[in-house]
Parts: C-alpha cells; structure tokens; sequence
C-alpha cells in the first residue's frame, strides 16, 4: 500500500510539472504574440522637396486660361484648384495622393493618372496623358511656379488681429481692403480715402461654403462674397486661402483675403 501510494504521489508531481512548464511557453508565446514590433520607415527626401504650393496659368483649348493651384502635402496627399477664367469664377477642386517617380510627380484620382509633371528648380511642368513634354507654340506656358503661402502670423497682421480683425481681404487695381470685426463692423479703406468707411456687422449667409455678406445704410451699399479657394494677390509669390469679391455702390473690386480669427 505505501509503494502504491508513492506511486501515485510521483504521478501527481510529474502531471504538476508537466502543467507548470506548458504554462510557462504559454506565457511566453502569448508574450511573444504581444511584443511590439517597430518597423522604420525611409522617409523619401527628394518627395519631401517637391511638396509645396505651385501655381501658374495654364493654356486653355476653348477659354482665355486655367488658374491652377497645386498643393503637394509632405504626408503625400495634394489638393487641386483650377478655374476657368472667362467661363466660370468657381474652382473645381480635385484631391487625393501623390507620388514621385524619378524627376516626376503623378497624381492619382481614385485610381487613375490625373496629371503629371517633371520637376525642375521650384517649378513643375506638366506633361501629356503620356507622359511626354508638350511642345507647339503653347509648350512653355505649361509650368506651375512654387509659391509662399501668405502667412497669417506676420507682425501686421498680428497687430490687426490685436485690435480685434478677424478677416482681412484685399486688392489691387486699384489698392483697397476691408476687415472684418467679427459682431461689430466691417471697415474699407482705399489710398484716397481720409479714414475707412465704418459700416455695421451683418451675418453672412453661406452656401456651399461661400459666405455673402449684405451691408445696406442710408447711404451705402456693401456686398461681400468670401470663396474658400486659393488666390494670388498678383503682385507678389504669396497665395491666400480665400477669394475675395466686393462691391461698394455698384463698383466691383476684386482680391484675396487671410483668415486672422474665425467668422
């Protein structure tokens, strides 16, 4: 009987082992399962020299041309503006990714090549749907420039947003500009004019994220649109985040503007 009860007390202490050590792999490999693997990625240097802002005015088969902006974003996604001028002011975005094959930038659009272009020194020249330069008497016109973003934290601006500015446009042809004090007035100044026209705030109205604003006093008459699409001052590389258009008793000017706070 003492011999058949060390017998099974042996028995016992082997399954109890035999457990212990599958709990340990098991411990192990679930650790194993769970460890974080940490993979580095090459970042693509010359991509990262392309990415910019480019814009430029491209020839048109059947209008006066197409105003194209072109932002290349580092994570590798761009956004396309194109308006044709003399047919319709609105711009037709397209977005999606991009990519860099050799000297070249390729657009994709859910699939599908959307434009390419050979990169130069701070400029991209777009190619045909082969991939080819475009030549003829129009060939040199096909080039986007890189292009300073207009900063919206440079030190006058700074001030104006200070005193209470939370949108700036402006223009040229002739000079002018207008500011938005969100609640309180809305102001235009022109060279000629002694002090800016101080008009009361009205609440825009905004469609398809374009905000109209509708001013009416005894003696002036104020309508403001904001588009939400990128503009060129055209006196300077800076492009703006917004188009401006304003009329002021029947006299239309036409600009860019920067964003300061929130309207």
């Amino acid at each position: 009987m003492k011999s058949f009860r060390l017998l099974c007390l042996h028995i016992t202490l082997a399954f109890a082992l035999v457990a212990c050590n599958n709990a340990a792999e098991n411990k192990a490999e679930t650790k194993d399962s769970t460890s974080v693997v940490t993979e580095t990625k090459s970042v693509d240097s010359v991509a990262l020299k392309m990415a910019g802002t480019y814009s430029g005015y491209i020839p048109c088969a059947d209008c006066a041309g197409i105003m194209t902006y072109l932002i290349l974003n580092p994570d590798m996604s761009y956004r396309l503006e194109e308006t044709y001028a003399g047919k319709n002011d609105t711009a037709f975005r397209t977005s999606g990714s991009w990519k860099r094959e050799k000297n070249k930038v390729v657009l994709d659009d859910k699939g599908s090549v959307k434009a390419s272009y050979q990169s130069e020194t701070d400029k991209l020249i777009q190619l045909d749907i082969e991939g080819n330069r475009i030549t003829g008497n129009l060939g040199d016109k096909y080039v986007l420039v890189k292009s300073a973003a207009a900063m919206s934290n440079n030190a006058a601006w700074n001030e104006k947003k200070a005193a209470g500015v939370d949108f700036i446009g402006l223009g040229n042809e002739p000079f002018w500009s207008v500011e938005f004090d969100k609640g309180n007035s809305v102001s235009f100044n022109t060279p000629d004019r002694k002090t800016p026209l101080k008009l009361p705030w009205a609440d825009p109205i905004t469609t398809n994220g374009i905000s109209e604003y509708h001013i009416q006093t005894e003696s002036h008459k104020m309508d403001v649109s904001i588009f939400p699409q990128l503009c060129s001052d055209g006196m300077s590389d800076n492009l703006y985040e917004f188009k401006v258009v304003l009329k002021l008793n029947n006299k239309k000017y036409q600009g860019c503007g920067v964003m300061l706070g929130s309207l």
